[in-house]
C-alpha cells in the first residue's frame, strides 16, 4: 500500500534533504533486488542520474521528432509499455501532464501521475535507477538520446505501484495508454481506419499508433495506404505515428 502523498509530504521530504545536504532515498521502494523482482538473480547498481549522464541529465528532451526509446541489458518483456511510452512523446502535453511535481528535483524526488482503478494516482520516486554493473545504463526502459530521464522515472513509478519492475512484465498497449492518459484508447484494424480519421487524430494533439502486425492491410479505397519499408519494422510493436502527408496521390505516414 503506498502512503498519501501531496505537497506537504514532498516539501517535508525536500525541507529535510536540504537541511542534512542528502538526496531523498524512498524507503517504499528501496534500491534493493526485492524492488528489481523475479527469480533470477539480476545483479544491479543503483545509480542518480549525475554518475550516469553527469551533467547531461535532465527531465525532458525535444520531442519534435517524437522520442526514440530502447531496452536496456535486462529484458522484461514489456515493449507494450515502451510502446505506450513513446506514442505518449508524440503529445508532448499529455507527457508532461504526468509529472504532477518535479519541485523536488534537486533532492532527486519526483511525483507521477497514473491512472489506476478509474483514478489518478500520484506515486512519489526517488531518482535512484537499477544500472547494468558493466555498463552503468538504466537496466530497462530508457531514452535514445542521452540525459533524458522522463522513461525511466514512469517506469519505475509503474513499478512501484505493481511492487517490482519484474511485475511489469506482460501487459497490453491499450491499458498501458489508459494508465498514462486517464482515456479509453480504441484499438482499429488499419483496413477499417480511414484517412480523414487519421488527420483528425493527429490535428486534435491525441496520440495516435501503428501495430505491426506482419501483414499489410488489402487496398480498399478508404483504407490507409502505407508507404512503409516493412522490413524496418519489429513486428509486435508499437510505433507512434507522427505526422501524416498526402501529395500526389500518395498517403504517407512518418513512424517514430
Amino acid at each position: 500500500m503506498l502512503s498519501p502523498r501531496g505537497p506537504a509530504v514532498e516539501s517535508e521530504i525536500c525541507a529535510r534533504c536540504a537541511a542534512s545536504g542528502t538526496s531523498h532515498e524512498d524507503a517504499e521502494f528501496a534500491a534493493t533486488s526485492e524492488s528489481l523482482g523475479g527469480a533470477s538473480a539480476l545483479s544491479a547498481v543503483w545509480l542518480r542520474p549525475d554518475a550516469i549522464f553527469g551533467g547531461a541529465a535532465q527531465l525532458f528532451g525535444d520531442h519534435g521528432g517524437g522520442a526514440r526509446l530502447a531496452l536496456g541489458a535486462a529484458q522484461l518483456g514489456d515493449t507494450w509499455l515502451l510502446g505506450a511510452l513513446a506514442t505518449l512523446a508524440a503529445s508532448p502535453a499529455l507527457l508532461r501532464q504526468l509529472f504532477v511535481s518535479t519541485r523536488g528535483a534537486a533532492h532527486g524526488v519526483y511525483t507521477v501521475q497514473v491512472f489506476v482503478h478509474d483514478e489518478w494516482v500520484q506515486v512519489m520516486v526517488d531518482d535512484r535507477l537499477p544500472c547494468d554493473p558493466s555498463t552503468r545504463e538504466p537496466l530497462y526502459v530508457r531514452s535514445c538520446r542521452h540525459g533524458e530521464l522522463w522513461p525511466c522515472l514512469v517506469e519505475k513509478a509503474l513499478a512501484k505501484l505493481h511492487g517490482s519492475y519484474a511485475a511489469l512484465h506482460g501487459g497490453s498497449f491499450a491499458r498501458a495508454l489508459r494508465d498514462l492518459t486517464g482515456g479509453v484508447p480504441r484499438v482499429r484494424p488499419s483496413r477499417e481506419l480511414g484517412w480523414a480519421d487519421v488527420e483528425a487524430t493527429l490535428a486534435a494533439d491525441a496520440p495516435l499508433a501503428f501495430y505491426a502486425s506482419g501483414t499489410a492491410p488489402p487496398p480498399e479505397s478508404n483504407a490507409l495506404a502505407f508507404e512503409i519499408d516493412r522490413g524496418d519494422l519489429l513486428t509486435g510493436l508499437l510505433y507512434p505515428v507522427l505526422q501524416s502527408s498526402a501529395q500526389a496521390g500518395k498517403r504517407q505516414l512518418l513512424l517514430g
